[in-house]
């Protein structure tokens, strides 16, 4: 280092003790500023190349004039082509970190004078109130809202599952459309099949069974690890206030929040097909059903998905044409419809559907088909054949209410 740099070293370090904060003329390299911190909040690292960094404003061009008087801050405003000498304690624009609380900062502004900081700004109280039912208005899409929490959620929690009449429990791939076998249910239950599924929070299938009888009624409700597809029976029975049968689905209760309802929409074995579907939900852990509301979609009961924004939806393949449409869950109104040409569902047979990162797959056979396809409606409500008979007769999907709600939470 050589006299002049000592000098101007000397007469920084004196700019420092005097007034806490400084820059340097000088131009991009060695004492270049940077954003050090890298958290938006623009503040810059002063280095010499030897001495250690120093955070200082990196707003306009600050040089340090040393007299008998006392010191004097000039401040060359980039850009204006003037100069304008005053006794300042900051160069105006520049910010520097303050305390909100305790434990939150903000940024304080150095006024246009250079006399004074402005008062500290904070960042908005966020807002914590969880609403017990979310709709949305008619002239929005299906995707409007952002995230639920999921910061208590396993992986497993957040994946899309699928289950076939032959009890595969299998995990299906949005992002590459493909399947992954987790293996056989292993419930105890005679002759009956599987009708209908949902995913909780802990990554817990809950799958109702069908009786293969005349009256085909419920066979009861299992519990169904999707881990190893291990099976428990959960005590539940059938057929309350004449929910014989049902599509499920879980819903947040409001957004962000941690907590979730199991919804059910159905009614009696021969109503199922053709009249309009009954909304109600299954207590945990009571396991007592609750009476909502009538649907207002006729053609039958739907399949249901919810997730962690506290919204749920229906999937209606005997409506006319078939739709999905959210679900108020309260009154049983229905928003939003997209329709489906009738065309491509015809004859129904089975179906079920889950809503991930934002689209819908919904899984769809008809009578004479040898096995399910899925089809996507995506962020635009476009409706697209992605997979034609993929092996499987797929009678019931799910994902909890830790599914991601957007493509990039994904």
């Amino acid at each position: 280092m050589n006299a002049s740099q000592k000098i101007k070293t000397l007469l920084f370090v004196l700019c420092l003790l005097l007034f806490g904060a400084c820059s340097s003329a000088a131009p991009a390299g060695p004492g270049a500023f940077v954003d050090a911190q890298g958290d938006g909040v623009s503040f810059g690292t002063l280095n010499d190349g030897a001495g250690t960094p120093v955070d200082t404003p990196d707003q306009d061009s600050v040089s340090v004039d040393v007299s008998d008087s006392g010191a004097v801050l000039t401040d060359t405003m980039q850009g204006g082509g003037s100069t304008d000498t005053q006794t300042k304690i900051c160069a105006p624009g520049s910010t520097q970190l303050c305390y909100c609380s305790p434990t939150a900062q903000g940024v304080q502004i150095c006024a246009a004078n250079g006399a004074t900081w402005l008062p500290c700004e904070c960042a908005p109280a966020q807002d914590t109130s969880v609403a017990s039912d979310v709709s949305v208005d008619s002239g929005q899409s299906l995707d409007s809202a952002d995230g639920g929490s999921t910061d208590d959620c396993e992986e497993r929690a957040k994946q899309v599952y699928v289950l076939a009449d032959d009890t595969t429990l299998l995990q299906f791939v949005p992002k590459s459309l493909t399947f992954k076998v987790i293996g056989k249910l292993g419930c105890s239950v005679g002759s009956s099949t599987p009708f209908s599924m949902s995913i909780d929070r802990q990554a817990t299938a809950w799958v109702l069974y069908q009786k293969n009888s005349l009256s085909g009624g419920g066979a009861g409700l299992f519990k169904v690890s999707t881990k190893d597809a291990s099976c428990q029976a959960t005590g539940y029975q059938n057929n309350q206030l004449g929910y014989s049968l049902f599509g499920m689905g879980f819903s947040s209760n409001g957004i962000g929040s941690k907590q979730e309802s199991l919804y059910i929409a159905g009614g009696s074995a021969t109503s199922w097909i053709s009249a309009k579907g009954n909304l109600g939900s299954i207590g945990i852990p009571s396991l007592q059903v609750t009476h909502h509301a009538t649907l207002d979609v006729g053609g039958g009961s739907p399949e249901l998905t919810g997730d962690g924004n506290g919204k749920l939806w229906g999937f209606f393949p005997n409506s006319n044409p078939p739709s999905v449409r959210e679900i108020n869950k309260s009154t049983g109104q229905t928003l939003n419809p997209v329709t489906i040409p009738a065309a491509a569902m015809q004859n129904v047979q089975s179906w079920a559907f889950a809503r991930w990162g934002g689209r819908f797959y919904l899984f769809f056979k008809s009578q004479t088909d040898g096995s399910s396809s899925v089809f996507q409606i995506d962020e635009n409500n476009s409706v697209t054949k992605v997979l034609s008979s993929i092996g499987y007769n797929i009678v019931g999907a799910g994902v909890s209410s830790c599914a991601p709600t957007t493509i990039s939470d994904g």
